[in-house]
């Protein structure tokens, strides 16, 4: 499989507009959404060369897709602790002060016994939640690709773990994309815990190419050979 981890558009049909690596900078690798870091600038060993560290941090930029109504997301995390709050992992919404029309997606711990990434979209009279049932602090990584495309379709490590049927044409194309942190009202709720590899589509995603997404790998470095005679 050709290496696609450096391409911001992997499938060559110009459905990939972003791709965050966070390989010692917040920057987009296409260099149109890049990212500002609000509290400890942090980096540490990442799925693919290095990764963006939050703890009571976050990135933000303003990302603007105005074409395409479907979307996917997808990036690799890693959780560092069972918090007993929201960590919110993206944020994507209409401005920096409302959520009436968002999508983020969450690590939900306030219940001990009961823990879910959850995927929630907004329309500003609706709200979809996809839950998942999940125990975050395995110190291990792990594949998470939301797709919208009237469906709103979450895979958890390359596996298809909840769909959700949404009517609606008022989800959000444009606005204010976080990383790390979700605000509500005036309360701040953070993610503890590793980001990697973020991407966005502007169209929704097969199981193929997620799959393809998934097994994504770092080549090697090659090294110079001496003939052996």
């Amino acid at each position: 499989m050709a290496n696609t981890v450096n391409n911001v558009d992997p499938f060559g049909d110009g459905s990939g507009v972003a791709l965050w690596q966070f390989d010692g900078n917040a920057n987009d690798a296409g260099g149109n959404y890049n990212g500002t870091w609000h509290g400890t600038e942090q980096y540490d060993t990442g799925k693919f060369g290095q990764a963006a560290k939050f703890n009571n941090s976050y990135i933000n930029t303003i990302f603007q897709n105005t074409t395409n109504i479907y979307f996917s997301y997808s990036f690799w995390f890693k959780s560092y602790v069972a918090d007993t709050t929201l960590g919110v992992l993206v944020d994507d919404r209409e401005n920096s002060s409302t959520y009436n029309r968002s999508i983020y997606v969450t690590l939900d711990f306030k219940n001990t016994t009961n823990k879910y990434l959850k995927i929630l979209i907004k329309d500003g009279t609706t709200t979809w939640d996809n839950s998942i049932p999940f125990s975050p602090n395995d110190n291990d990584w792990h594949f998470l690709c939301v797709i919208y495309d009237n469906d709103l379709h979450t895979y958890l490590d390359n596996v298809l773990k909840d769909e959700t049927s949404i009517s609606t044409t008022r989800i959000l194309k444009s606005g204010y994309l976080y990383f790390g942190k979700y605000l509500y009202g005036s309360s701040n709720y953070y993610f503890n815990g590793l980001i990697d590899q973020v991407r966005i589509f502007n169209r929704a995603l097969t199981a193929e190419e997620v799959a393809i997404l998934y097994n994504e790998y770092k080549p090697l470095k090659s090294f110079a050979r001496s003939n052996i005679f």
